[in-house]
C-alpha cells in the first residue's frame, strides 16, 4: 500500500568481555624481553536505525583495556574506537554516506617501518576522521568512492600529522553472498614537526616531511556453503610510500593475508595468517654496511568462542607476531594468549 506511513526501526546490541592472559614480550624488543600476566576487559556497543526508505544510521563503540600485573615496561594498553555512519539512498542504484571515526590508542607500536627510530615505542594518541562517500550499484557489481580526511595527535616521541586522500573500491557479488573486490587508495600525510633526511641519514634543517602513499588491494570474501558457515577471506596488497624529500623514507610493502572462519549456532572459530615484506630502496643497514634494509612481519592468530547460554559466551584467543630484519634491533617475537567470558544483552 503506497499510502502506508514510512517507518523507522531502531535496535541495539551490547557486549561486555572480561578475561585473563599472558603476554611474553611487552616492549616488542629484541633485547629487553619481559612478560607479564594481565587482566583484560572490553566493550562492544552498537546502535542502528533502518527505515523503509533504505536509509541507515549506525553508532558503534569498541574498547579493550589490558592491565599488566608484573611489568616494569608498561602497566597498561588500551584501544577505543568510535564510529558514526549515515547512509542515504538516493535512488535504486545510488547511495551517499557520511562517516565520522575516532580512535584512541595507548599501546606498544613497532615504529621501525616509517619512523626514524628503528624500534618499538609507546604510541599514545588519538585520531579523528571524516569520510564522505558515494556508491553506485549495477546488478551484482558496485563502485564506491570515499574521500578520507583525518587528524592524528600523538604524545612524544611520535609526531602529529594530517592525512587525506581518495579511496576507490570496485566489487562484484556472487555465489552465497560472496564478494570479489579491488581497491586503490592515495594518502597524503604531512607531519607537523618531522624533518626530511638526506640519503645518508642527516637531517635537512627547515625541510618539513610528508608522505605520499599509494595502496592497491585485491581481495575475496568467499562463502564455501549455502548456509554460509564457512568463510575464506583472502587479501593481497601492495603499498608504495614515498617522501617529499630525497627519498630516504621510501619503502614498498607486499602483503598477503588469509583467514578461515567457521560459524554455527553455538560455535565460532577462525584462524588467520598475515605476511608483510618491506623493501627500502635507499636506507642502508649502517654507515659501514651498505646492504639495503629489508624486513618481514609475520602474524598468526586463532580464536574460538562457544555459547554457554543465550547471552553468555566462553572465548579463547592466541596471537603470535614476529619481525625478521637485517638489523638485529628491529627484530622481535611476541606471543599473547588469553580467554574469558562475554555477556551479550
Amino acid at each position: 500500500d503506497l499510502n502506508l506511513p514510512l517507518k523507522s526501526f531502531w535496535d541495539h546490541s551490547i557486549s561486555l568481555r572480561t578475561g585473563m592472559g599472558y603476554k611474553d614480550n611487552l616492549a616488542l624488543s629484541a633485547f629487553n624481553v619481559q612478560g607479564s600476566p594481565f587482566f583484560a576487559s572490553g566493550l562492544d556497543l552498537m546502535v542502528f536505525r533502518n527505515s523503509t526508505q533504505g536509509d541507515e544510521f549506525l553508532i558503534y563503540v569498541y574498547g579493550e583495556d589490558f592491565r599488566y600485573l608484573s611489568s616494569q615496561v608498561i602497566d597498561q594498553e588500551q584501544t577505543w574506537i568510535a564510529q558514526m555512519q549515515f547512509k542515504k539512498e538516493l535512488s535504486s542504484s545510488w547511495r551517499a554516506s557520511l562517516g565520522v571515526n575516532y580512535l584512541y590508542q595507548n599501546q606498544m607500536f613497532d615504529s621501525s617501518t616509517s619512523e626514524t627510530e628503528l624500534s618499538s615505542v609507546l604510541a599514545k594518541g588519538q585520531r579523528i576522521g571524516l569520510e564522505p562517500g558515494l556508491r553506485a550499484a549495477f546488478g551484482s557489481n558496485y563502485v564506491e568512492l570515499t574521500l578520507n580526511g583525518a587528524r592524528q595527535l600523538y604524545e612524544e616521541p611520535l609526531d602529529d600529522y594530517w592525512e587525506a586522500g581518495p579511496k576507490l573500491v570496485i566489487g562484484h557479488n556472487y555465489g552465497y553472498r560472496s564478494l570479489l573486490y579491488t581497491s586503490y587508495e592515495f594518502r597524503y600525510r604531512p607531519y607537523d614537526t618531522r624533518l626530511q633526511l638526506a640519503r645518508d641519514g642527516t637531517t635537512l634543517a627547515g625541510e618539513s616531511l610528508a608522505y605520499y602513499q599509494n595502496e592497491a588491494v585485491v581481495g575475496v570474501n568467499h562463502y564455501l556453503d549455502p548456509r554460509r558457515r564457512w568463510l575464506a577471506k583472502t587479501r593481497l596488497a601492495y603499498t608504495a610510500s614515498l617522501d617529499n624529500g630525497p627519498d630516504y623514507f621510501d619503502y614498498s610493502r607486499f602483503l598477503v593475508s588469509q583467514q578461515i572462519r567457521y560459524r554455527s549456532k553455538t560455535w565460532e572459530a577462525r584462524v588467520q595468517a598475515k605476511v608483510s615484506h618491506y623493501l627500502y630502496p635507499f636506507q642502508t643497514v649502517a654507515v659501514d654496511d651498505l646492504r639495503l634494509r629489508q624486513k618481514n612481519l609475520v602474524a598468526l592468530s586463532a580464536y574460538a568462542e562457544k555459547n554457554l547460554f543465550k547471552s553468555l559466551k566462553l572465548f579463547a584467543e592466541y596471537e603470535f607476531e614476529t619481525s625478521m630484519a637485517i638489523i638485529l634491533y628491529e627484530e622481535y617475537a611476541v606471543n599473547r594468549i588469553w580467554g574469558g567470558l562475554e555477556w551479550e544483552f
